[in-house]
């Protein structure tokens, strides 16, 4: 079985190798993918990765506002998702540089919803607070009968209520959320 993009270069794959920045990096590479191919938002990363310092907090807020949007190009409402950037930056900084863990967390910085979160969560911290569900997760999973709500945080909440806690990473995709 060949892989796809997402295994080689979605934001789990991004994660990087050095340990203290990883949280990081998955959080921007999850906030980049909403609606963007994985292969423009590793184009994205690896030019972020350019800055001084590397990809971090600190190395985001030294960028001027329009230079971080250039660097976006490519990816789906970079102008947006360079606002939300600077200011999920702002707030990790203010946290010492450290990124929350939690989903609840999480779902407070600008540009994070559930699935991002839930995301995040496992891939940078190997926390399983829940299912991450995007739309094509949605629609399948009602599809098959397995839930019926009209979003997909309806449908990840159904998919909670009756699937043991045990294999919730396996739904999201056991490949995709493996720690690197």
């Amino acid at each position: 079985m060949s892989a796809a993009p997402v295994d080689t270069v979605g934001p789990s794959a991004l994660g990087g190798r050095q340990a203290a920045a990883r949280p990081f990096r998955v959080l921007v590479a999850g906030i980049l993918s909403a609606q963007t191919k994985d292969q423009a938002v590793a184009d994205a990363v690896e030019r972020l990765d350019g800055l001084g310092g590397g990809l971090c907090a600190s190395a985001i807020l030294g960028v001027p506002d329009a230079d971080l949007a250039d660097m976006l190009h490519g990816v789906s409402f970079h102008k947006r998702k360079a606002q939300y950037l600077k200011a999920v930056a702002s707030k990790v900084a203010e946290c010492g540089g450290q990124v929350p863990q939690s989903v609840r967390e999480l779902m407070a910085l600008p540009g994070v919803g559930p699935k991002i979160a839930h995301l995040v969560a496992q891939v940078a911290f190997g926390k399983v607070e829940g299912i991450v569900v995007d739309t094509h997760v949605h629609r399948i999973c009602n599809a098959i009968g397995w839930a019926s709500g009209r979003t997909p945080e309806q449908t990840r909440r159904a998919l909670e209520a009756w699937l043991p806690r045990g294999l919730w990473a396996e739904l999201t995709g056991p490949r995709n959320l493996r720690m690197r």
